[in-house]
């Protein structure tokens, strides 16, 4: 896929497509399901389903990042430090995401069934 952004044109690469994120992002997010919410199927079913949404929208933080790099800093900026640091940025962004979502599922769960929060 190509961008094209004032005088740049971006590719968009195979690998910066999210595959990769989302098969690590899964397994992380799975990981922090099953230790949170063993006991509760509904919760971790929640966070398993929101995995590949997840790695999307965060993807999709990235690629604007680098846009945003590349338009104010140049194409060089983009490719060196900040296009890695970028994707540290990504992986940063689907972790908090997740946190959010659980949080917010959890809170609703538990105002439909009565109990307090945890």
């Amino acid at each position: 896929m190509t961008i094209q952004i004032a005088q740049f044109e971006l590719l968009v690469a195979a690998a910066c497509a999210g595959l990769n994120s989302i098969i690590s992002l899964g397994a992380i997010c799975l990981f922090y399901g099953y230790l949170r919410h063993r006991s509760n199927f509904l919760s971790f079913a929640v966070i398993a389903l929101s995995v590949i949404p997840i790695a999307v929208f965060s993807n999709f933080v990235r690629v604007i990042i680098l846009i945003l790099i590349t338009y104010y800093m140049g194409e060089s900026a983009a490719q060196g430090f900040l296009h890695d640091f970028a994707g540290l940025t990504m992986f940063a962004v689907a972790l908090v995401t997740v946190f959010v979502i659980d949080s917010i599922f959890t809170r609703v769960l538990h105002l439909r069934t009565g109990r307090a929060a945890q």
